[in-house]
């Protein structure tokens, strides 16, 4: 970070850090929020039977 703000001071660099830490950190929970509904479905329902048509085609229909 001292080399990309050469011009700020140390405990600016502690706060710029500190905020983009919580960004990313609220970008990976509402991540891990969109996911699960998806995870608890594809857990209830089991694993999927083979395809007929071939290997992949069932994420291709599900597109």
């Amino acid at each position: 970070m001292r080399i990309l703000t050469p011009d700020l001071a140390p405990e600016e660099i502690a706060a710029v850090t500190s905020v983009v830490a919580a960004m990313v950190e609220e970008q990976r929970a509402a991540a891990r929020e969109s996911a699960a509904p998806e995870d608890r479905w594809r857990r209830s329902t089991g694993p999927l039977a083979p395809d007929p048509r071939g290997s992949g085609a069932w994420r291709r229909a599900l597109r």
